[in-house]
């Protein structure tokens, strides 16, 4: 039977099972071929030869503790995007995240060896999918960004700057920072980009999200955006001035009136699909705590007939009580309609004495099966027998109080 939290460990899409499997499988094969690291790592000195590494690499966990979050990040932060994206959208936005994540990453670690002149930057072998899991961290921003967590009793929306400050606080402490802190940044900004000026909505049949909620400066809190807007401006148009661009031509605006899709409303539809993709996924967890506790009746249910069984024997091999049976049947062929009452009440005061360890209700069980069986199995010119329900049920919750 399963538990009540089963519920939290289910409802996983295939993709993500299937992805999940991937990561698991490329770090048992780092483990037993140390050597495969230089093939399918990130390591900028070798990366011109091996130029696959730049889309193997985020599929390679090299420690144990990241195969175990990269796995279960995946599994639950895909639990809530794929339904809402689609399986082939999700997939497309982890190829193209991890692509270029790698290349941002492979670039920084040139320009660094330029300016330390350290060799270690461009041999260091770096891998790893957290940097798809900051961009999953965008897109549950973009979704669902006002959904609280109960735990940190905090928004969504916070999820992604959360985690770039503390893995900004946790590299001044800790000497391998530059395997993974690159990455994280240059993944949540590049999904980012990709939510916000790249995504292709099918059904308005336009790009990205251009919603005031969704802008850079969102990631920041209120005291720090005068500071970060004309900065995030700066860069707007330097990197993405191609897509406003496009955009504009596409008609995001039309005569200075927002087209379908392409103002606040839109993201607020897209906001609600996440929500109720969410409503959906506690719906189910639910269901699954209802079919545990039906199992825990059935279970109650297998007991009482276990010990009805165990009454019936008792009826077949105590001696009185063949007799006592004996006479309530023939008793009751002879009187008929309505005697049955009386004879089911003096069962019921002589069970204690003649089966002491027997359930009174249980015995009622008994005495009431066999007078439907009778009445089932009668011929046309048999008596039916029967009592009277409501004097019955009364007396049984006497009995049972």
């Amino acid at each position: 039977m399963s538990s009540p939290g089963s519920g939290i460990f289910s409802g996983f899409t295939k993709l993500c099972k299937g992805l999940a499997v991937m990561l698991v499988g490329g770090h048992i094969v780092v483990q037993l071929l140390p050597v495969s690291v230089t093939y399918l790592a990130l390591i900028p000195a070798r990366t011109i030869p091996f130029g696959w590494n730049l889309i193997t690499a985020g599929y390679v966990e090299q420690s144990v503790h990241g195969v175990v979050v990269s796995t279960l990040g995946l599994l639950f932060m895909g639990k809530l995007l794929e339904p809402v994206w689609g399986s082939k959208e999700f997939l497309k936005f982890i190829f193209i995240i991890n692509f270029l994540t790698s290349v941002c990453v492979f670039v920084t670690a040139i320009a660094l060896y330029y300016v330390t002149m350290e060799e270690k930057y461009l041999y260091m072998p770096l891998s790893g999918f957290h940097g798809v899991l900051a961009g999953f961290l965008v897109g549950i921003k973009q979704i669902v960004p006002d959904q609280e967590l109960h735990l940190l009793k905090i928004k969504v929306k916070w999820l992604p700057s959360l985690v770039l400050l503390l893995s900004i606080a946790i590299s001044f402490f800790t000497p391998e920072s530059a395997t993974y802190l690159p990455t994280l940044i240059f993944g949540t900004y590049i999904g980012w980009i990709y939510l916000r000026y790249l995504q292709r909505k099918p059904e308005s049949k336009l790009r990205g999200d251009p919603s005031e909620e969704f802008a850079f400066f969102t990631f920041f809190p209120e005291f720090l955006r005068p500071i970060v807007d004309p900065v995030a401006s700066i860069f707007h148009r330097m990197l993405c001035g191609k897509s406003e661009v496009s955009s504009d031509s596409q008609g995001y605006t039309l005569g200075g009136a927002p087209l379908l899709g392409s103002d606040p409303i839109e993201a607020s539809r897209r906001r609600e699909r996440g929500a109720r993709a969410l409503e959906e996924r506690l719906a189910a967890d639910k269901l699954v705590a209802g079919l545990n506790s039906e199992e825990a009746h059935v279970d109650e249910s297998d007991h009482f007939k276990i010990k009805t069984v165990h009454a019936k024997e008792m009826l077949e091999n105590n001696q009185s009580g063949k007799n006592f049976c004996h006479w309530c049947n023939l008793d009751m062929k002879m009187c008929g309609f309505g005697y049955s009452t009386y004879v089911v009440f003096l069962a019921l005061h002589v069970s204690d004495f003649v089966f002491g360890i027997v359930d009174r209700a249980i015995f009622i069980f008994v005495i009431a099966e066999e007078i439907r069986s009778h009445n089932i199995r009668r011929q046309r010119h048999h008596t039916i027998f029967h009592f009277n329900s409501h004097s019955f049920d009364l007396y049984l919750l006497t009995l049972l109080s």
